[in-house]
């Protein structure tokens, strides 16, 4: 009886088949996270964009008080507005943020905008100097 030679081809063939299809599993996996991950933090960079006009907002009518502050009692009416704000509008932000880091992340937003508001305010110019009063001339009466 005669042993046929074995042919690894089609073995070697198999396997890196089966290698390819695991890496490129492994990529597109990768990838779909990657790409939801960024149309996450996106959505929260807008709803932090809008939670600073909340904020605005409750300045503007004078909140004076906020049901939050009970949580975090060092934050004022208005931050506590803008973080139930983006709270509500994008419920899945508090898997990965904390309130406490909205109101930082809130208040940097703020700070930002203060130091772009003084910015534009120096450039500005100033008030034009008026002239000053003409020296009267003696030899007029």
């Amino acid at each position: 009886m005669t042993v046929a030679p074995l042919d690894v081809t089609q073995i070697v063939i198999a396997i890196s088949l089966a290698v390819l299809a695991t890496v490129s599993t492994a990529i597109s996996g990768w990838y779909a996270k990657h790409t939801n991950d960024k149309n996450k933090e996106e959505k929260f960079n807008a709803v932090l964009e809008n939670a600073v006009g909340a904020i605005q907002q409750a300045i503007q009518e004078g909140l004076a008080t906020h049901k939050l502050q009970v949580e975090l009692p060092r934050v004022s009416a208005s931050m506590a507005a803008g973080i139930q704000y983006a709270i509500d509008q994008a419920p899945g932000i508090l898997n990965k943020y904390s309130k406490e880091q909205l109101a930082q992340k809130l208040d940097a937003r703020v700070g930002n905008l203060n130091i772009q508001t003084n910015i534009a305010q120096a450039a500005s110019p100033g008030p034009t100097p008026q002239p000053l009063s003409p020296v009267p001339d003696p030899s007029k009466p």
